[in-house]
């Protein structure tokens, strides 16, 4: 008995014990926990205040870089100024010009002054040759108006063709400006077409020009295409440019959860649908091309065009100021300012085969926003290409069969047209597996998942 109660009393000291130290044990575990939560906490203050600083060095970063845009266009703006300021004063002189040709508000003192200081201060620029030959024709001074043609011509025979062209237009002088327009039609190379070509085919589909000037230009172009079209480069070059573009008619955000659900076979299935929402999105963009645009510019605003009209030594400049003004539209996201920039330049800055206008007329028609005769003959004169590469698309089609199977019953398709064979499919199923309470049920319900 005495022993029994020794080892009594010895468990109850040992219970004692385990106590007092599971007790120590529960404070340490609590002492842990409520470290791990602090821990946590800190870690969530770290995320966050990192979070912030990025978005505190992001801010930095695009306001610098907005910042440095700005200065670079003053810094090109003076640049511009001091080498080529001369330009912009001819060209305000002669917006002034036409504008008082218009209102028969020209005085003959003013013509012998404006000629003779234009010229002395600007001998290598094309518009003050034909800003003088202009003034010296009101004056019904030929022998000098020739003159100054000959030398604006030199200096550049396609914008004075232009020029005077327009000019004629404007002043209801049809016949000029119909030979104007022809002797710029004989300057163009179908390979390198001036940029400013694209601005006189619009007003010629227009109808401004008349339908003589339309007829002749329209032969014309159609003469080049025929002669572009044989040019393998140039067919492989429009191959890489319009599945580009088509391309981004494709649905990438496309949503068909069931058939993932349902068929090993989804990833092939959606390639294929986004494919073919092709046809659909590019139906709708010309749609919306051939029906939704009235754009139609005046002779005015197209002349003006053209008289403030970069020259080719300040055009470097200029681009640059393009650029920097995207930055700052952009809020200094460069990479979003490069992309715009690269697709505004290579719509416009540049001279460019037909076959490449004609495209850009339809892919970049917001930088365009030509009229919609110009976009008529654009599509009628490339409607080969864009089949052709509308069926290059079409073979990234895979054919199948595509299996779908939802709780053991295992179906497939390739179009979707066998559907009567899989309902057949479907209630045999039905019928092997459930009871006849459960089958209307049933059939209803995996429809309904297949179909989604």
């Amino acid at each position: 008995m005495e022993a029994l109660a020794i080892s009594a009393a010895n468990l109850d000291i040992i219970e004692k014990n385990l106590k007092s130290v599971a007790d120590e044990l529960s404070g340490v575990i609590n002492n842990v926990n409520q470290v791990n939560e602090e821990v946590n906490s800190v870690e969530n203050k770290v995320s966050d205040l990192n979070d912030e600083i990025k978005s505190l060095v992001k801010e930095i970063r695009e306001t610098t870089t907005i910042t440095n845009a700005r200065q670079s266009i003053m810094f090109n703006e003076n640049i511009i100024q001091k080498k080529y300021g001369y330009y912009d004063t001819v060209r305000r002189v002669t917006e002034a010009l036409l504008e008082a040709i218009e209102n028969s508000s020209i005085h003959k003192n003013t013509l012998e002054e404006l000629k003779e200081e234009i010229l002395l201060n600007n001998p290598n620029y094309w518009l003050a040759n034909s800003l003088a030959a202009l003034s010296y024709w009101l004056l019904d001074d030929k022998e000098n108006t020739y003159k100054e043609l000959n030398n604006a011509l030199k200096k550049d025979q396609a914008k004075t063709s232009i020029f005077f062209s327009l000019v004629n237009l404007k002043l209801k002088r049809i016949n000029p400006s119909l030979n104007w327009l022809k002797k710029y039609l004989t300057l163009e190379d179908p390979y390198n077409l001036d940029k400013n070509f694209i601005v006189i085919l619009d007003l010629v589909t227009s109808g401004i020009y008349g339908d003589e000037a339309k007829q002749l230009v329209l032969e014309k172009i159609n003469l080049w295409f025929k002669r572009l079209a044989c040019d393998n480069q140039l067919k492989e070059k429009q191959k890489v440019k319009w599945q580009e573009f088509l391309s981004t008619f494709k649905e990438s955000d496309l949503a068909i959860p069931y058939i993932e659900k349902y068929s090993e076979d989804a990833d092939l299935i959606k390639a294929n649908l986004q494919t073919s929402a092709i046809y659909k999105n590019f139906y709708y963009y010309l749609e919306n091309l051939m029906f939704n645009n009235n754009s139609n510019k005046s002779i005015e605003e197209i002349l003006k065009n053209l008289i403030y009209d970069y020259e080719s030594n300040e055009q470097v400049y200029q681009n640059d100021n393009l650029r920097n003004n995207l930055i700052i539209a952009c809020n200094g996201d460069l990479q979003e300012a490069d992309k715009l920039y690269k697709k505004q330049e290579s719509a416009t800055s540049k001279n460019q085969d037909l076959i490449t206008l004609l495209s850009n007329i339809i892919i970049n028609k917001d930088i365009f926003n030509l009229n919609v005769e110009t976009q008529k003959v654009a599509i009628s004169l490339l409607k080969d290409y864009i089949i052709t590469n509308i069926k290059e698309e079409e073979k990234n089609i895979i054919d199948g069969p595509f299996y779908i199977n939802v709780n053991n019953f295992v179906t497939k398709s390739s179009d979707g047209k066998n559907i009567d064979e899989v309902k057949n499919d479907l209630n045999a199923y039905v019928n092997n597996e459930f009871s006849e309470d459960d089958k209307d049920l049933i059939v209803l319900l995996i429809i309904i998942n297949i179909i989604g």
